[in-house]
């Protein structure tokens, strides 16, 4: 493919401008490692070179994209920090000419520049932005709350009533748990649960992933999404040195225990899908 756009060019790569793929990487080690992969994934035909999106301008490669992978998997573009608007919609413009209805995209801010503006220019729509953030669970203690109760002890099951009355109020009626995944309820004096929470292992080395589902309508705003929080990092830290998760970016109570707790923000993530062409007004 090549494709042209207020003097911003997108073409697929070759054999000749393969290494142009990696051009933007920072770590030049980690960029040869990678295009030695990509070489032998083209050789043994996992990956084609229309797959591969270079965009150049003036001052060479401003951004490149793989459109391979499963439909499942978000596309992540790479581009130049301070990449004009035009040069940003060329290169998600030829992407969204090529990928399916059900494709979505992601704007990472440690890879490409954010903003709806150009996407949408583009043919993307715009549903969520996400703030990704680790924690460090050996640079302090968490204390474990003593009106936790978990699975995994046998205090709690994910099949009892007033779990399961819980999950449904708070949207989850479907949820079981995943593999490993420790289910913690937090209780108060009475025997319904107040807050829902899990933490299992990450698929990361040394990490572990959290999830705290909610708590109950109607007793938010009095610190039990905190108390739960803080006793999901306690359990994690038992076996883990890291904790990474994300949380919608307009979650503010959920960024201010976050906060709290030692996170610290890592990326802003934008979520897109392709605009669904509108059928033109019947006149």
């Amino acid at each position: 493919m090549n494709t042209f756009s207020e003097g911003f060019e997108v073409t697929s790569a070759t054999a000749d401008t393969l290494a142009d793929l990696y051009a933007l990487h920072p770590d030049r080690e980690d960029a040869a490692r990678r295009l030695e992969a990509r070489r032998e994934r083209l050789a043994t035909g996992h990956v084609r070179f229309d797959q591969l999106l270079i965009l150049r301008g003036p001052r060479g490669v401003e951004g490149t994209l793989l459109l391979a992978g499963h439909p499942a998997v978000p596309l992540f573009p790479r581009l130049r920090p301070e990449a004009p608007v035009p040069a940003v919609t060329a290169l998600l413009r030829s992407a969204r000419a090529q990928v399916s209805p059900e494709r979505s995209l992601l704007l990472d801010s440690t890879l490409a520049p954010l903003g709806a503006e150009p996407a949408r220019a583009a043919g993307w729509a715009h549903t969520a932005t996400h703030v990704l953030y680790e924690t460090d669970l050996r640079a302090r203690t968490f204390a474990p709350d003593p009106d936790a109760r978990e699975a995994s002890a046998q205090e709690v099951s994910a099949d009892d009533p007033a779990v399961r009355a819980l999950l449904a109020e708070l949207g989850r009626a479907d949820w079981q748990p995943d593999g490993d995944e420790v289910l913690v309820a937090l209780f108060g004096e009475g025997a319904e649960p107040l807050a829902l929470g899990t933490v299992q292992a990450s698929g990361r080395p040394d990490a572990a992933t959290l999830d705290l589902i909610g708590v109950r309508p109607g007793r938010r705003g009095q610190g039990h999404g905190a108390r739960l929080h803080a006793h999901l990092l306690a359990r994690a830290a038992e076996d883990f040195g890291w904790h990474f998760g994300a949380t919608d970016a307009d979650n503010l109570a959920m960024r201010r225990i976050l906060a709290r707790h030692g996170a610290r923000e890592t990326a802003v993530q934008e979520v897109y899908l392709p605009l669904v062409p509108q059928p033109p007004e019947r006149v």
